[in-house]
């Protein structure tokens, strides 16, 4: 369901509620405060993907711990690991690409809503990579 929609039913809910219109003002004040919960929603989301590597890199270190792996599973392991940090990365990019939507829709004026939070998005993506190393080191590692 899109923020919009959301509104549309918010709206029409306040009019049954309460009998009366919306002002252009009071619409305009739901608009930013659901567009600041969607910036928060689509930030907690990010912390998610990030979260989610790094346990599922957790999970199948423990699996592995005690495993000899032949070569072929090493292969296997390795092509895993690298589509698990592209996936996870392309989920922090489309994430952020919806918070720069709305920021923008915030504030038409921002001349680079993607800029802003590029810096979390490279931490993010360094957490998935680093936890992802370590769990290709342990994996080459094996015997």
């Amino acid at each position: 369901m899109t923020i919009n929609r959301l509104m549309d039913i918010a709206e029409k809910e306040y009019e049954r509620v309460f009998g009366d219109v919306l002002t252009d003002e009071e619409k305009e004040k739901i608009d930013r405060a659901a567009r600041h919960e969607e910036i928060r929603f689509l930030k907690r989301q990010q912390w998610a993907v990030t979260t989610a590597g790094v346990v599922l890199f957790g999970a199948f270190l423990a699996i592995i711990r005690n495993h000899d792996m032949l070569k072929w599973e090493k292969s296997l392991a390795v092509l895993l690991i690298v589509v698990a940090v592209g996936a996870g990365c392309f989920f922090l990019d489309d994430l952020q690409d919806g918070l720069a939507g709305v920021r923008r829709a915030l504030d038409p004026n921002n001349p680079n809503p993607r800029e802003r939070g590029e810096d979390i998005l490279r931490l993010h993506k360094a957490i998935l990579v680093a936890s992802a190393a370590v769990v290709l080191w342990v994996v080459l590692a094996l015997e």
